[in-house]
C-alpha cells in the first residue's frame, strides 16, 4: 500500500510540472558569432506586421554607415516605412544618463525616434539586460548579441533564432509587460 501510494504521490507531482509548466515547439536556428547578422538581417527585410526589441546595448554608428548595427537600425526604419509596427525597450542604466551603454542607447534612440520609431527606457533602478527581438509573432530571436561594434566585431556570443508562433506570443506578452514599467523616450525639440 506504502508503494502504491507513494508512487500516486511521485505521478502527481510529474504530471503537475508538466502540465504547468509551458513547453513550445519550434525550429532552432543557431546565430553564434558572425551568423547573427547573416540570420537576422533577411527577418528584419521580410517582416510585415510588428518588430518588438528589447536590447541592453545598441549603438548607431554615423560614422560607420555600413556597420552591421546600423543596417539593423536602417532595416528597422525601411520596415516602419513600409507599415511594420516597430517598437523598442532600452536600457537606462543609471539616472543621470552617464554610463556608456546609456549614452549609446540614447543616441541611437534619437535616431530612431528622428525616424518614426517609438523607443521606450527601462526604469534606472531596473536592468533591462535582455536581448530580444520578436518578428511577425513567428520569429523569437534572443541570446547574448548586443547591437554593438564588439558584439558584432570581436566578442565570441550565443543567440538563437526561433520559429515557433507559440512562443513569439508568450514573448510579445513579455514585451508589453516590460514596456508597462517603462517611459516613452520623448526627442527634444529642436
Amino acid at each position: 500500500m506504502r508503494k502504491l501510494i507513494f508512487f500516486t504521490f511521485i505521478f502527481c507531482v510529474c504530471a503537475t510540472f508538466l502540465i504547468s509548466s509551458n513547453i513550445y515547439e519550434g525550429r532552432v536556428f543557431p546565430a553564434n558569432n558572425r551568423e547573427y547578422q547573416k540570420l537576422l538581417l533577411p527577418r528584419l527585410k521580410e517582416a510585415k506586421k510588428s518588430i518588438f526589441i528589447i536590447m541592453f546595448l545598441a549603438s548607431y554608428y554615423p560614422e560607420y554607415p555600413d556597420s552591421p548595427t546600423n543596417l539593423f537600425i536602417r532595416e528597422l526604419i525601411v520596415a516602419t516605412q513600409r507599415g511594420v509596427r516597430v517598437e523598442v525597450i532600452f536600457n537606462q542604466s543609471d539616472k543621470d544618463y552617464s554610463s556608456h551603454s546609456t549614452v549609446e542607447n540614447l543616441k541611437t534612440a534619437r535616431y530612431l525616434s528622428n525616424n518614426g520609431i517609438s523607443v521606450y527606457f527601462s526604469p534606472p533602478d531596473i536592468t533591462t539586460h535582455s536581448k530580444l527581438l520578436i518578428i511577425d509573432r513567428r520569429y523569437v530571436v534572443i541570446g547574448s548579441t548586443n547591437w554593438s561594434y564588439s558584439a558584432m566585431e570581436k566578442n565570441n556570443e550565443t543567440s538563437v533564432i526561433i520559429d515557433s508562433p507559440e512562443l513569439a506570443g508568450f514573448y510579445t506578452e513579455y514585451f508589453e509587460e516590460v514596456k508597462k514599467e517603462c517611459n516613452l523616450f520623448l526627442k527634444p525639440q529642436n
